[in-house]
């Protein structure tokens, strides 16, 4: 499958506007679920971007490998673990979320490395899309769970 075919089957998949649709932007514990889906949701598109080499950003392999530097990371890492980390779905949310990150930094690494053959196949065939919606399901997991109490 060719990067353009997995473009189209990605953006028919009703997964991520789905999850999006089932959290409202109120946020839960210091976290704006919404948020956090939509961004985690649009690396897709940046990444077919820049694997495309349609993108404008120079995207850095080192800063996107980190987990603990976007909102979410800095939440998980921050104040949801004073709250649940003595619930299992936040330690899968951390681990799913932190390989998400390795994902996305892999293909990053190969498009700057000029391979892009292999960011190709990474992103089409690698973890990345699997990563993406564990992350956003963990997260309307949580969400549903807060919400509930």
């Amino acid at each position: 499958m060719g990067l353009m075919d997995w473009w189209r089957r990605e953006q028919a998949k009703p997964s991520e506007s789905a999850v999006r649709g089932a959290i409202n932007q109120t946020p839960i514990r210091g976290l704006n679920v919404a948020d956090a889906v939509s961004a985690h949701a649009a690396w897709k598109e940046r990444l077919f971007h820049y694997v495309n080499g349609t993108s404008t950003e120079k995207l850095d392999e080192n800063v996107i490998c980190r987990d603990d530097a976007c909102v979410l990371g800095k939440w998980i890492y921050g104040d949801a673990r004073s709250f649940l980390s003595e619930v299992p779905d936040y330690h899968r949310l951390k681990s799913a979320h932190a390989a998400f990150h390795v994902a996305a930094a892999d293909i990053v690494r190969a498009v700057n490395a000029n391979h892009r053959n292999k960011a190709e196949k990474l992103l089409v065939e690698g973890p990345f899309s699997e990563q993406s919606r564990d992350v956003q399901m963990m997260l309307a997991k949580l969400y549903a769970k807060l919400g509930e109490e």
